[in-house]
């Protein structure tokens, strides 16, 4: 039940008045009738009264619903006062309320008129006063932790009035869902990034916006005392980035890996497949996964994204099928596609394979080939020995043509993080939907055991919707055991939240009016009646307008292994410092990118492979091919 503070606040105030006339008539008619000791009682008595009621007057002002408090809050009105003046003003007030005590008994009549002017300071200052001090403490009405919990892999935001949100083990998920100026970067994000830093995370880093999040996990990785090297990949600025080969061979242990590379690479690439796929996307899914299983056995040197591409690209359906058919377990791989130029389906198939290569077209660009046709490092990123974080950078502008890629990149990166024996690793994908990676919403089930986080931030769930589908959207979510949300004006992610905490049972109060006029002429004549009736009704404990209300930092959600299992509040920025300098930008790694040159050469190397003139590995594989 909502309880009226100001009411509260007017009947005590009232009694106070009625207190102050009582006494101080007595006194001011009567000042014979008492003996000074007596009347020193009295005056005694009486300041403690007044004390006690301004203090009762000052605390209906911080209970929680107080309608001046809602009604401030509603406005966003700010006090014209400082906090400093208002601080004077109730001093004041006191000082004069007090004044009683120090005036003698002949200055009694002054210091009556002083007490009023002191009684009004109060009045007019504590509202401001307890708003001040009150702060947010009304708004934030979901009970969230006090107290901070540090583990070695735990992370941790301090937000408004004490409170804390803690993630004592992100290995179970983490989902931070808000729109653009949420805070979800400046307050979420790069805390974790951070925190990751001094607790020696290694893993991998989506930075949607490179540089932004890369340069400050560069400044927070390279202190000294962080023993996980910052690896860098990025298609934008080729001098400050690495290479790396992500289907380098010996990490390529199962075959089933190379189908999974190439399905994550493809399903980026036609998004209607991560929704349901047809025969011509697993025909194309199985050449993929068919050219990097051969380069891997009889190419080992190159076998590379770029040389897949390429092979793929420079030759013809027929060519190609026939190559693969050369080994028995690539032959298996594409027995669908070989099947069905064997059943002169070879026009459709010609058409589907031209349009495989229309799109792949636009994965074979110079930069993609000099960054992912080299071994700078390898992508086993958690190996205790050599722990890396490594940072994939893309811009807005050509992220449709990079995320097939950085998909290939974090799936990769995946296979080898989620491993037992290893150290702790995080996957932090600032916009998620951007990418797809298979079984994602299976990961944080099976990676929590080797000490796995996975953090996924989308805009709102209809971004993920129209990225996977609502089904696997939605599996996505509700394997992410910790979620944050942030201001967001989706209708569908405020219900989402407003159900995520449910309803509670609150006494609502009802008033009726009855009046009854059988005459129809007079309306004085007739009966009237009024009734007043409670009832308990169940009420959304957060409301789905709510979320679009929130402010930047302000963050509702559920944690999992916290005190509370769930918070409101807003989170603080804290101040890092560092000894070299804050805001460094990102190392040069080469000074002499050609990549034109490397370009060329990876398409020659292909062409020769094709043509027999480059001796393959393993011969004892091969077997011969009879496509026709």
């Amino acid at each position: 039940m909502h309880i009226n503070q100001l009411k509260i606040g007017v009947w005590s105030l009232t009694l106070l008045l009625l207190a102050l006339l009582g006494l101080e008539g007595m006194v001011q008619y009567n000042p014979l009738l008492f003996i000074p000791f007596v009347l020193q009682q009295v005056f005694k008595t009486g300041f403690v009264l007044r004390v006690g009621f301004i203090f009762l007057y000052a605390c209906c002002f911080l209970l929680p619903e107080t309608s001046l408090q809602a009604e401030l809050d509603r406005k966003k009105q700010k006090s014209l006062f400082s906090v400093g003046r208002i601080v004077l003003l109730l001093l004041g007030g006191c000082f004069l309320l007090g004044c009683l005590l120090l005036f003698t008994f002949e200055l009694f009549h002054y210091s009556y008129y002083a007490e009023l002017v002191g009684l009004l300071l109060v009045i007019l200052s504590t509202p401001f006063l307890t708003h001040s001090i009150k702060g947010d403490q009304t708004k934030y009405k979901i009970p969230t932790d006090k107290k901070q919990i540090d583990n070695p892999d735990s992370f941790s935001f301090r937000g408004a009035n004490g409170t804390w949100v803690n993630i004592p083990n992100p290995a179970r998920g983490v989902g931070i869902i808000g729109s653009n100026g949420s805070g979800k970067t400046a307050s979420v994000a790069h805390q974790i990034i951070a925190q990751a830093a001094y607790k020696n995370y290694t893993g991998v880093l989506f930075d949607f916006k490179f540089p932004s999040l890369t340069e400050y996990a560069y400044n927070h990785y390279s202190r000294s005392e962080c023993q996980v090297d910052l690896a860098i990949v990025n298609f934008v600025d080729l001098s400050r980035s690495h290479r790396i080969n992500p289907l380098l061979p010996e990490l390529l242990y199962f075959q089933a890996y190379a189908y999974e590379f190439a399905a994550a690479f493809y399903c980026t690439l036609n998004r209607k497949a991560i929704r349901e796929k047809d025969f011509w996307d697993t025909s194309a899914i199985s050449i993929l996964a068919g050219v990097i299983w051969y380069m891997k056995i009889h190419y080992p040197n190159y076998c590379t994204l770029p040389h897949v591409l390429n092979m793929i690209l420079g030759h013809d359906v027929y060519q190609l099928i026939g190559l693969l058919e050369t080994n028995y377990e690539t032959k298996t791989i594409v027995a669908s596609v070989s099947t069905a130029i064997r059943t002169k389906a070879e026009p459709q198939l010609a058409g589907q394979y031209g349009t495989l290569q229309n799109a792949l077209g636009r994965m074979n660009t110079k930069e993609i080939a000099w960054v992912l046709s080299g071994d700078d490092f390898d992508i086993n990123l958690n190996d205790p020995q050599y722990p890396k974080l490594l940072c994939i950078g893309t811009k807005q502008d050509i992220i449709e043509a990079l995320s097939p890629v950085v998909s290939l990149l974090i799936t990769a990166s995946l296979k080898q993080l989620n491993n037992p024996d290893k150290l702790h690793s995080m996957v932090l994908l600032d916009e998620g939907p951007q990418c797809y990676i298979p079984n994602l919403s299976d990961l944080p089930a099976t990676a929590r055991s080797n000490k796995v986080a996975t953090i996924y931030m989308a805009q709102d769930i209809s971004q993920m919707i129209k990225a996977y589908g609502k089904e696997e959207a939605y599996a996505i979510i509700s394997n992410l055991n910790t979620q944050l949300f942030g201001k967001n004006p989706n209708i569908e992610t405020g219900e989402y939240v407003s159900k995520l905490f449910g309803k509670e049972e609150m006494l609502q109060r009802n008033e009726s009016q009855n009046r009854s006029n059988p005459n129809g002429i007079d309306s004085k004549s007739g009966s009237h009646s009024q009734g007043v009736s409670f009832s308990l009704q169940d009420k959304a404990l957060f409301k789905p307008h709510e979320v679009n209300r929130m402010e930047t930092g302000e963050f509702v959600g559920i944690t999992a292994e916290a005190v509370e299992p769930v918070f409101h509040t807003r989170l603080k920025l804290p101040t890092y410092t560092f000894a070299e300098g804050t805001n460094r930008k990102l190392p040069v790694f080469y000074t002499d990118v050609d990549a034109d040159l490397n370009f060329e050469r990876i398409r020659v190397e292909c062409e020769a492979i094709v043509k027999g003139l480059i001796q393959p590995e393993n011969e004892h594989n091969l077997i011969g091919g009879n496509l026709r």
